[in-house]
């Protein structure tokens, strides 16, 4: 009797079914390496619509090589709409520390796009220095849409209470002040506090209306 004879048939069966699902498996990843190397070679096509698109397909990933990827394409990019989309990418792919460095520079990037998605991406990113990084956007960026953004991204966050009290007192945007008002709105601490009562007496009404709801939480 050969050994095959001592075996259940059941064993060979459930053999045949593991290696093809290896061989599935194995298949896959293939594939997705393919499409991933793909993706990433066309980050450097001549066409900035086909680059953001690119871009956009890495978006899920959280690869290590599709980050570099992003991270290289980032600091390479001329056009201003394909760097804020890679910025906001980046803040999808890997809201950790180490994307810290390139969203801090897109922070400081001369188009207004570029800066209103790393604040989008840095409020993404735990930790003081994000926070810090946020807030510095909030008191001098000079564009108020992103200043808003900042606003916004500070919300609960520690550390922030100053930067958006200081927003809430000091900015000159209505759409500003309305926006770190509402970010203040759940905290309880006594310079919050302080900044929405101010704010209930500010010229503009939408951030009077703010300020009474934020007060009566």
């Amino acid at each position: 009797m050969t050994i095959r004879g001592w075996i259940p048939s059941s064993y060979y069966a459930r053999a045949r079914k593991s290696a093809l699902l290896i061989a599935m498996l194995s298949l896959a990843c293939a594939v997705s390496l393919c499409v991933s190397a793909a993706r990433a070679a066309s980050l450097s096509d001549a066409k900035p619509e086909s680059r953001r698109a690119a871009a956009r397909a890495l978006a899920v990933s959280k690869a290590d090589r599709d980050i570099r990827a992003v991270k290289a394409a980032l600091r390479r990019e001329k056009d201003p709409v394909t760097r804020a989309v890679l910025t906001g990418v980046l803040g999808a792919q890997r809201p950790d520390e180490t994307s810290l460095p390139a969203l801090e520079k897109a922070a400081k990037d001369p188009e207004a796009v570029v800066r209103l998605e790393a604040a989008a991406a840095l409020g993404r990113v735990p930790g003081a220095r994000a926070t810090a990084a946020l807030a510095g956007l909030l008191a001098a960026d000079p564009d108020a849409e992103v200043r808003q953004m900042a606003a916004m991204r500070l919300a609960g966050r520690a550390g922030a209470v100053d930067a958006l009290a200081g927003a809430v007192e000091g900015d000159l945007d209505p759409g500003v002040r309305a926006q770190a008002v509402h970010a203040l709105a759940d905290d309880k601490s006594p310079r919050a506090r302080r900044a929405v009562t101010k704010a209930k007496g500010d010229a503009h009404p939408e951030v009077k209306r703010m300020a009474k709801t934020a007060e009566g939480r």
